[in-house]
């Protein structure tokens, strides 16, 4: 490949040039600081003395009398993030101009809001006589990030095309007092935390080191994952345990079905049927196989029919359908199922022997809607796949134990999870025609009022992408679900009968946050090196916030790290030590690319289709394909 060919293609590579865009921007910011401070603390100055709230200038802003005054320094830097962000985006999307300058729009009222912020906090804490250093410090960070997230996550929401929101009326009455209190526990633990290492490190508020560290926010409350995976695995009072013993031990024999959608699986399908039929010699009950073949153009057909015929310990049908997609799939093989319980698994998938029976222990609960089971690679021979490896282990261990613990699972995987079936029918099953149909229906699950539980005793060995193209495919896929999953789910922020709807915008905080996280790399080099060159700033100040900032990355992170070996070595697995501080890389790679990839995807398709039906979303998968081959 030529140089200009390979500039070319690296030009139209949105991550790529959004990245560059952002660099530009960050750098006319940072040269031009002294200039935005002095502006934005005249603003706010003259907005307090037309208050009558006393304030002066003297460098920073102080509030108060002169004998007593309390300082408050605006978080600029942040603040610069989201507008590169926003900036960034409307040069260099590909989209339509109409989307462009509403994005435009949407940065400029985050601005304005970042001064509206400021006042408000300054004449709250003034009016009410509690301001002080800390208020002003943590408030401006904190509130600032978690406004400048929701104009993101706005402004993505409202500029794509993506399926109406539904209604929905629980089933079920439950209290959720348990699940309140562990999360109250959790939150002022990880704000315990966060107060701790600012207060350790000495980070002042107007460097860059605060800023990072606002960035990294999510990571600090994500500690609770630990906590979490504490509270359950460690010795607990029977009394204290989410998990009560149930008198029901009839879940052992009840009839369960597993559903298989099919589309051109000639390869993986024989191996999954055959996996299934020697974990179901392990199981009282009866099993049934219903492979549904989605308009498969291989042998797909051929070889699901003759390994069904060779079932030893289940039986089996096999359906063929028109090629209609995965929803329509799962939806027509539901209504041809006999079994109480159905398992939905990747036909790409081998289920271990012995993972009927901890899944069906679940069900004993008349509460529990769906449990997933544990995905692990099925190969590791790839970097993608080793890092594949720790990331789905850290997930089900810890994430998702957090998830648990307050009854608020995001995602109940695909590739292998189970449901009642009376639940499913009750709920209306799958839909059709998007992206994230498995994050959608443990959204609608919950809102209806059932639990979602995890089970990583059992296990599914699943294929996953060895190459880079079809890892990078697979997770600009799952980011593109996320946005489906939630614009169908947006009113739960309406319903708080559980901390589902706290956890609900706490991820869309996470969310928006880092794509500011995406560009804050280059930024915070860029803001090191223009204080380097700034003579009024002593050398030993930098140095400092350069030390700051690595000591924060690798508290943030080593925590996860001595995780990833814990369980590395209690699976045996020591040959992925190494791939262990990759994860932190993979962090990046995945911010920086994939999800800013799945955001373009969907910005330019929805600049050309305005309605959301089976034709835009079949467009909308010819456009992810594209964008792949690029």
């Amino acid at each position: 490949m030529s140089t200009i060919q390979s500039v070319k293609k690296l030009a139209f590579y949105f991550p790529a040039r959004f990245l560059a865009v952002s660099i530009f921007f960050s750098y006319v910011l940072l040269e031009n600081f002294l200039f935005l401070q002095t502006s934005e603390n005249d603003i706010l100055l003259s907005t307090l003395h037309f208050f009558k709230i006393p304030s002066h200038l003297d460098v920073n802003i102080y509030i108060g009398s002169f004998y007593s005054p309390v300082m408050f320094a605006p978080p600029l830097h942040i603040q610069m993030l989201f507008v590169v962000f926003f900036a960034a985006l409307a040069v260099s999307t590909a989209s339509k101009l109409w989307i462009r300058l509403k994005i435009l729009i949407y940065g400029a009222l985050c601005a304005l809001s970042f001064l509206v912020i400021e006042f408000s906090i300054i004449a709250i804490s003034y009016w009410f006589h509690v301001g002080s250093y800390n208020v002003y410090l943590y408030g401006s960070f904190i509130v600032t990030s978690m406004v400048g997230a929701f104009f993101i996550e706005t402004c993505l929401f409202t500029n794509m095309t993506l399926p109406k929101g539904q209604m929905i009326k629980p089933l079920i009455k439950r209290s959720y007092i348990d699940e309140y209190l562990y999360l109250f526990f959790m939150l002022i633990t990880s704000s315990i935390l966060l107060y701790a290492i600012v207060t350790f490190l000495q980070i002042d508020a107007r460097s860059l080191t605060f800023s990072y560290l606002v960035l990294n926010v999510s990571i600090i409350f994500s500690l609770n994952n630990f906590l979490a995976y504490f509270l359950i695995e460690t010795k607990i009072p029977d009394w204290l345990r989410k998990y009560k013993p149930y008198l029901d031990t009839n879940s052992g024999n009840v009839p369960i079905s597993f559903l298989l959608p099919a589309y051109n699986e000639e390869k993986t399908i024989k191996r999954c049927i055959e996996s299934i039929d020697s974990a179901a010699e392990n199981y009282l009950g009866t099993t049934e196989i219903i492979v549904v073949n989605d308009g498969s153009t291989d042998d797909t057909r051929k070889i699901a029919s003759d390994a069904i015929l060779d079932l030893k310990n289940s039986s089996g049908k096999v359906f063929n359908i028109p090629n209609s997609g995965k929803g329509f799939a799962l939806r027509y093989g539901l209504e041809r199922i006999s079994g109480e319980v159905v398992f939905r698994i990747d036909t790409d998938s081998i289920l271990d022997k012995k993972a009927i029976m901890p899944i069906m222990s679940h069900f004993r609960d008349p509460l529990v809607g769906s449990v997933s089971g544990m995905i692990l690679p099925m190969e590791e021979k790839s970097i993608w796949q080793k890092i594949t490896f720790l990331d789905f282990v850290f997930m089900y261990m810890f994430y998702k134990k957090e998830e648990e613990l307050v009854d608020s699972i995001m995602v109940q995987s695909g590739a292998f999870s189970v449901f009642r079936m009376s639940t499913l029918l009750k709920i209306g099953g799958w839909l059709d025609n998007r992206f994230g149909e498995d994050g959608e229906i443990t959204f609608k699950l919950a809102r209806y009022g059932y639990k979602n539980e995890i089970e990583p005793r059992a296990i599914s060995w699943t294929d996953q992408p060895g190459e880079f193209h079809n890892f990078r495919e697979q997770r600009v896929r799952w980011n593109m679900g996320y946005y489906y999953t939630r614009s169908t789910h947006f009113g739960l922020l309406k319903e708080f009968r559980g901390p589902r709807a706290i956890m609900y915008a706490f991820s869309m905080y996470v969310h928006g946050i880092d794509f500011t996280y995406a560009i804050s790399l280059p930024f915070f080099i860029l803001g090191l090196v223009t204080e380097y060159f700034d003579h009024t700033i002593p050398k030993s100040a930098i140095l400092e916030d350069l030390y700051r900032i690595i000591i924060i990355d690798v508290l943030l992170f080593a925590l996860q790290h001595v995780f990833h070996l814990y369980y590395v070595c209690k699976f045996k697995r020591l040959d992925l030590v190494p791939y262990i501080p990759l994860m932190r890389i993979y962090s990046l790679v995945h911010q920086m690319l994939f999800r800013t990839e799945a955001m373009e995807i969907l910005l330019t398709w929805s600049s050309k289709w305005q309605i959301y039906d089976k034709e835009s979303f079949h467009a909308l998968r010819k456009a992810l394909k594209a964008s792949m081959a690029r």
